[in-house]
């Protein structure tokens, strides 16, 4: 994604990002590295995914913004003179290759088993949010990277989950061609990455977009000077996709552990934390889900950074508290303070099962202290 956005992006052309909440805990920090700091804007999620109403209504007024020269509205909250300045001019920051453009917007989204909630957005968003990039010169970065790790909820053993959910956001551009004016770079891009279906220490990924952003992308000097990132991996990777083994690995080890595991933290709640109140994400479906997480919604007065602290102090667990995934500089959009997320992916089911234990037993203990001790 880095690469991204230091070609298409600029601090000053590229006047915000939108981003999903909750959102990837890492993703702030890159935006924040490419200069966008002054950009980033958290939109909430539903059941459905990423709410296209509300960022739609944003969009309108950042327009609006745009459109007027009065000082009293301010872009940026941060009352920086020069940043205001140089967005209402359209300046920009940096030289603009031959081969590339900077988008005015940026959209992030994870759109199938989304980080950490879990969530999977809709078709009729996806095609929404598509529209709306095209009516505003964004771009959408999809991080597609959990498409691989589906399976049915369905006890049958023989029914095998369906290869792809919905269809991704760059397919439904690309359907849709050339939006008004994209130039033919499109409006939405698709990353994937290895790490996710090979093993964690094997950082080597992939960009699906318009042949014509393609092209802009590897035009950047560090794609030039030094070609991939990550060679030798790459070499391992393409055996293992000629030869079938990726594929098998897939479906005969990843797929099914992860089912197993699966079931086996969703059991454990059930019979440890539901009891007590808390509640779980439902994907809403009973036959494919998928990814890496659960999301769960502590009952009150807890709040999930001390829920996180006793844990790790008196149960030697961890937990990532929902304020992990807020949008840097942004974080008043959505309250994420009674949220937790769980990952079954790297522990196997008796370990989950035992962690699912001693959450109840923090839980429990603190529900049981006066609202003023939980501190």
């Amino acid at each position: 994604m880095a690469a991204i956005l230091e070609a298409y992006t600029d601090p000053v052309c590229t006047r915000r990002v939108w981003m999903v909440c909750p959102t990837y805990f890492s993703a702030s920090q890159i935006f924040i590295d490419a200069g966008l700091h002054q950009s980033l804007r958290a939109i909430p999620e539903d059941d459905e995914g990423i709410n296209i109403d509300y960022l739609g209504e944003q969009m309108r007024d950042l327009d609006r913004v745009l459109s007027t020269n009065d000082d009293s509205v301010r872009p940026f909250d941060s009352g920086c003179d020069h940043w205001r300045h140089l967005l209402i001019s359209r300046k920009q920051i940096k030289s603009c290759h031959s081969k590339r453009k900077f988008y005015a917007q940026v959209i992030y989204v994870v759109p199938n088993f989304s980080n950490p909630s879990g969530r999977t957005l809709s078709l009729r968003r996806r095609e929404g949010l598509v529209q709306l990039a095209r009516r505003h010169d964004a771009l959408i970065i999809a991080d597609d990277v959990y498409d691989f790790l589906q399976w049915s909820m369905l006890a049958e053993e023989s029914r095998r989950p369906r290869i792809a959910l919905l269809p991704r956001l760059v397919d439904i551009d690309r359907q849709l061609g050339a939006g008004p004016g994209s130039d033919g770079f499109g409006h939405a891009i698709s990353n994937g990455t290895f790490s996710k279906i090979v093993a964690p220490g094997c950082r080597t990924g992939w960009v699906e977009a318009n042949a014509k952003f393609i092209n802009g992308l590897v035009t950047l000097g560090s794609r030039v000077s030094g070609g991939a990132p990550s060679q030798l991996s790459a070499t391992f990777i393409s055996h293992m996709l000629h030869t079938g083994a990726l594929q098998r690995h897939i479906s005969n080890v990843l797929q099914p552990a992860y089912k197993s595991r699966h079931n086996a933290i969703l059991h454990a709640m059930r019979g440890h934390l539901k009891p007590l109140g808390v509640s779980m994400f439902n994907p809403g479906s009973e036959d494919i889900v998928g990814g890496y997480f659960v999301w769960l919604s502590l009952p009150e007065p807890l709040e999930a950074d001390l829920v996180k602290r006793h844990c790790w102090e008196q149960q030697n667990l961890i937990v990532a508290p929902g304020t992990l995934f807020n949008v840097r500089g942004d974080e008043s959009v959505v309250d994420l303070k009674r949220n937790l997320r769980l990952c079954f992916a790297w522990e196997d089911e008796d370990v989950l099962q035992e962690g699912i234990r001693r959450l109840a037993v923090t839980i429990t203990a603190l529900l049981n202290k006066e609202v003023s001790q939980l501190r």
